[in-house]
C-alpha cells in the first residue's frame, strides 16, 4: 500500500474509534489542484485517519480544522497516493484526455470548487479525484468502506455532482446543418450549434459550463449580439446562443466560412515521490476545434427605391420632358445598396385631360406589366414616352428625358429613339410619369439582390407637367380699308385647347385655372380732333408697349372674354366670337381619347347631324363694348386695340403690339360714319 512517508503508519487503517485526524483531511491532503496562481493544499479535521505528509510534498498538516491550505507557492494542491516510493520528476505534465471526459469533468468540478470556494464541492473533488486517479486503488477501497465521519453522504453526492457535470459536458462540439442541400444565397440567417452528447433543454444557465467561440471568417457577414454586428461571439453552453442559435447578416459577397472552438479544463500531476504525487488544475485551458467549419451563402439584398420630381412643371410645344429622378432603399435601416451594383429604373409618361391625369392611380397588380398594361387599355390617357435611369447607389440624382414610346421597347431601342417634345396635339394636356424597378429588368449578377418590385404610381404630384398651347393671333385682312370711317377691329385666334374655359385649376398639383383674354382700347389723337398726316405722325408710337396717358393718349375702356378658337368681331357696343373648332384640336383628342371614346359614340344620324353642324358657323356674342358711334361721342383720332392673355397652366401668355397698324381704326367726326357691319353682326343682332 501506498505511503505518504508514512513511516509505518498504514494509510485508511485507522478506524472511528482511534482516529487522529478526519478521513476527509486524508482525502483533501491526497488530492491537490492548481488554480491561477492559488494552491489548495489538504487541511486537518478530527474525523478521519489521516495520510502522513512532509512538508516537500503537500505541505504541513496542522490541526487547525481548515478544510485546505495554499502551499509555499500560493496554489491550490491536493495530494494523490502512488503507491510508489521511487523518486519522481519534478515537472509538471498534463493528464492526457480521455474518450469519457474523466479528465475534463474531474477538472471542472474541481476548478468550480476552487474559485467558489465551496466546501461540499471541494470535498466532492477530493472524492472525485481519488476515485479516478489514486494509484493505491486498495486503500481507497477501505476508506469508502470505512466510510466518512462529518460526510455520510459524501460518496452520493460526489456522484450526484459527477453525473449532473457530466450531463452538460459534450463529448465533441460542431455546427449544425440546417439544409445540408441549400445552393441558394441569403441576405442573413442563424449559426446552430450542436453540443453533441448534451440535451440544451435541461441544461440549467451557468457560467462555469463550457464555454465557446465562434468567428466568422473573412469579411462576408457578422454576427448579431446585442444589436451590434460582431466578427466573433463568446458564450457558454446553456445561453441563449446555444438554445436557439446565432444571428448573423450578409456584409459581403459569396461564400463565408464560420469556425468555433471551444475551452476545457484539464488536470496536471506531478510525482514528487515518496509515494506521493500533486494533482492540480492547470492554469489554462484546453483549445479544441468544432468538428465542422459552417459555410454560409452571404447575400446582401437590398430593395432600391425612387422619387421623381420636374423641376419644370410647365412645359411649352417643343420643350423636351425632363424628369429628376432620385435613388433611395426602402428600408434603409435594415441594409445598404450592394457595391458595384447598378440598378435600371424606367418611366413611362402619359398624357390627358385634367380630370384624368391629375388623379391617383393605385397598383392592386401583383406584377408591374400588369399595372402598366391597365393603365395603356384606358381610352382616356396615351403612353406617348418613357425613359431609363441608372443607380449604382442611394441618394444619387439623375436627369432622365423622355423618349418616344408608345409602348414597350428594349433599352437599346428606347436609348435610339426620338427625344420626345411637346407637340401641338398634347398641347393643352397634363402629364404625368409612372416610375418602376423591376427585378425582372436588372441584368443577372444585380437581379438575385433586389427582392421586389418598387412602383412609384401614376399620378404622382411631383412629377406631373402640364403642356401649355402656343396661341396664334392674327388680324383679319380687308376688314378695315381706307374709306372706313369706323372704331371696330377683328382677330382670329387659334391654338387654343378645345375645352379651354372649363378647368378651374388644382392647388394641390399647383396648376392655375384657364384665364380669360382681356381686350384694351386706347384713342391717340389731337385735342382740337385734328387729323392731318403731320399731326398724327407726331402722335403715333414706335414702341409695343402701351403709352402712359396724357392729353394725346387715353385709355378708353378693357374687356375681359372668354378664350376660344375663331373669329372676334369688335364693333357697335359688341364682341362677337366665330367659333371655328378646327383652329384647336380635333373633337375626341383633347384627352388622348380617339374616334370610339365613349364621349364620341353615338348613332350614324347623330354623327351626320354633328356633321352638318360642325359645317356651320356658331356665333357668339361674348361680350359688350363701349359704342362710340352711338350718341356720336367719338372723338377724332386714331384707335388702337391691344389684345393680351396674361398665360395659364394650359396655354401660353400673348399680348399684341401697341404699334401693329392692323390694330389701328381712324375715326373723323368730320366725315360720314361708316359702320362696319358683318354676318355676325347680323346674326347676333
Amino acid at each position: 500500500m501506498g505511503k505518504h512517508g508514512c513511516k509505518g503508519i498504514p494509510i485508511f487503517l485507522r478506524n472511528k474509534r482511534t482516529r487522529m485526524f478526519s478521513l476527509l483531511t486524508a482525502l483533501l491532503a491526497t488530492i491537490a489542484i492548481v488554480v491561477g496562481n492559488g494552491a489548495i493544499n489538504a487541511a486537518s479535521a478530527d474525523i478521519f485517519a489521516q495520510y502522513y505528509t512532509y512538508s516537500d510534498a503537500c505541505s504541513k498538516v496542522s490541526p487547525s480544522r481548515k478544510i485546505v491550505k495554499k502551499d509555499e507557492d500560493g496554489n491550490y494542491v491536493f495530494c494523490i497516493n502512488t503507491g510508489s516510493t521511487v523518486k519522481a520528476d519534478s515537472d509538471w505534465r498534463d493528464i492526457p484526455l480521455d474518450v469519457n471526459n474523466i479528465n475534463e469533468i474531474t477538472a471542472r468540478i474541481a476548478k468550480s470548487a476552487i474559485e467558489n470556494d465551496f466546501t461540499s464541492r471541494m470535498e466532492a473533488a477530493a472524492y472525485l479525484i481519488h476515485e479516478h486517479y489514486d494509484e493505491d486503488k486498495r486503500g481507497w477501497e477501505e476508506a469508502k468502506r470505512r466510510g466518512f465521519d462529518g460526510a455520510p453522504n459524501l460518496k452520493e453526492d460526489a456522484e450526484k455532482l459527477w453525473n449532473e457535470v457530466t450531463q452538460k459536458t459534450p463529448k465533441s462540439m460542431g455546427f449544425k446543418i440546417l439544409d445540408p442541400y441549400a445552393t441558394y444565397y441569403a441576405r442573413s440567417g442563424r449559426v446552430v450549434i450542436d453540443t453533441q452528447g448534451v440535451d440544451e433543454r435541461n441544461v440549467t444557465y451557468d457560467s462555469e459550463n463550457t464555454k465557446f467561440k465562434v468567428t466568422a471568417v473573412g469579411d462576408k457577414l457578422r454576427f448579431i449580439k446585442d444589436k451590434k454586428q460582431v466578427k466573433e461571439v463568446k458564450d457558454h453552453i446553456g445561453s441563449y446562443s446555444t438554445l436557439y442559435g446565432i444571428d448573423w447578416v450578409a456584409t459581403g459577397e459569396g461564400e463565408a466560412e464560420i469556425k468555433g472552438e471551444y475551452y476545457i479544463p484539464y488536470l496536471q500531476r506531478k510525482d514528487i515521490g515518496n509515494g506521493a504525487a500533486l494533482i492540480r488544475v492547470a492554469k489554462d485551458e484546453k483549445v479544441k476545434e468544432f468538428t465542422n467549419v459552417l459555410t454560409e451563402r452571404a447575400h446582401r439584398k437590398f430593395q432600391p427605391s425612387l422619387s421623381s420630381k420636374s423641376t419644370v412643371k410647365e412645359l411649352k410645344v417643343g420643350d423636351s420632358v425632363e424628369d429628376t429622378v432620385t435613388s433611395s432603399l426602402k428600408n434603409p435601416t435594415e441594409g445598404e445598396w450592394v457595391s458595384g451594383k447598378d440598378v435600371r429604373a424606367r418611366g413611362y409618361y402619359f398624357v390627358g385631360s385634367y380630370n384624368d391625369i391629375m388623379k391617383k392611380r393605385e397598383n392592386k397588380k401583383d406584377k408591374v406589366e400588369e399595372y402598366i398594361k391597365e393603365l395603356r387599355e384606358d381610352k382616356n390617357i396615351r403612353q406617348v414616352a418613357a425613359a431609363d435611369v441608372y443607380f449604382s447607389g442611394e441618394n444619387q440624382e439623375v436627369k432622365a428625358v423622355a423618349h418616344e414610346a408608345t409602348g414597350d421597347l428594349s433599352k437599346d431601342e428606347l436609348a435610339s429613339a426620338k427625344v420626345y417634345k411637346v407637340n401641338k396635339d398634347d398641347a393643352g394636356l397634363f402629364g404625368t410619369w409612372v416610375w418602376f424597378i423591376d427585378p425582372g429588368n436588372q441584368k443577372d449578377d444585380v437581379r438575385e439582390f433586389i427582392p421586389g418590385k418598387f412602383v412609384e404610381e401614376f399620378g404622382n404630384v411631383n412629377s406631373t407637367v402640364s403642356h401649355k398651347a402656343k396661341i396664334s393671333i392674327e388680324h383679319v385682312k380687308n376688314i378695315k380699308n381706307k374709306d372706313t370711317n369706323d372704331v371696330s377691329d377683328a382677330i382670329v385666334v387659334s391654338g387654343v385647347p378645345k375645352d379651354y374655359g372649363k378647368f378651374d385649376g388644382n392647388t394641390d398639383y399647383g396648376f392655375s385655372k384657364d384665364a380669360k383674354m382681356n381686350i384694351r382700347l386706347w384713342w391717340v389723337g389731337n385735342k382740337d380732333g385734328s387729323m392731318s398726316n403731320e399731326n398724327m405722325v407726331k402722335l403715333v408710337s414706335s414702341s409695343v408697349e402701351e403709352p402712359k396717358e396724357d392729353e394725346n393718349h387715353k385709355k378708353i375702356d378693357s374687356w375681359d372674354v372668354p378664350l376660344r378658337n375663331g373669329t372676334y368681331t369688335l364693333g357697335n357696343g359688341k364682341i362677337i366670337l366665330t367659333h371655328n373648332e378646327s383652329n384647336g384640336k380635333e373633337a375626341g383628342k383633347e384627352s388622348g381619347k380617339d374616334s370610339d371614346s365613349e364621349d364620341n359614340k353615338g348613332s350614324e344620324d347623330n354623327k351626320e347631324n354633328r356633321s352638318a353642324e360642325n359645317k356651320k358657323e356658331k356665333f357668339e356674342k361674348v361680350g359688350d363694348m363701349i359704342d362710340l358711334l352711338d350718341g356720336n361721342t367719338a372723338k377724332s383720332g386714331m384707335y388702337v386695340f391691344v389684345y393680351e392673355f396674361p398665360g395659364s397652366s394650359r396655354a401660353q401668355e400673348f399680348k399684341t403690339s401697341f404699334n401693329n397698324e392692323d390694330s389701328r381704326s381712324f375715326f373723323d367726326r368730320n366725315k360720314p360714319v361708316t359702320v362696319t357691319v358683318n354676318k355676325a353682326e347680323n346674326a347676333s343682332g
